[in-house]
């Protein structure tokens, strides 16, 4: 671990075009679990660039596509979402299972947003 963060290993990856800042091996771990969980909503704290939000938004529909939950969203929450990144999200493919959020994780009014898009998600 200690010589993959000296060359910056986790930022040499992308998810269906965007960049992922992933280790491949927790991409695939967290693949188990979500499918495993098979849940209705992902919250992703800290957008980047994207390609976290891809990656669950793209598990998300295939999981949709095996019969899981079929409206599942993947919310993504970010004090400071760049005008480049939104687009290019917003122009993906997966971009019907993505919300984005633009705000501190832990301003109340952000956790009251997110709070009532989860009790949404559950009806």
């Amino acid at each position: 671990m200690d010589e993959s963060i000296k060359t910056n290993y986790s930022y040499h990856f992308e998810w269906l075009g965007r960049p992922v800042i992933q280790y491949p091996q927790d991409l695939v771990g967290t693949q188990q679990l979500l499918w495993s969980v098979q849940p209705d909503l992902i919250i992703e704290t800290g957008i980047a660039r994207g390609g976290s939000l891809i990656f669950y938004a793209s598990m998300l529909e295939l999981i949709a596509q095996c019969g899981g939950p079929p409206n599942a969203k993947g919310p993504g929450i970010d004090i400071d979402i760049r005008k480049h990144n939104e687009d290019a999200i917003l122009e993906h493919p997966m971009a019907k299972r993505i919300e984005m959020i633009q705000g501190s994780s832990i301003e109340k009014s952000v956790a009251d947003e997110v709070t009532k898009r989860a009790t949404s998600a559950q009806k």
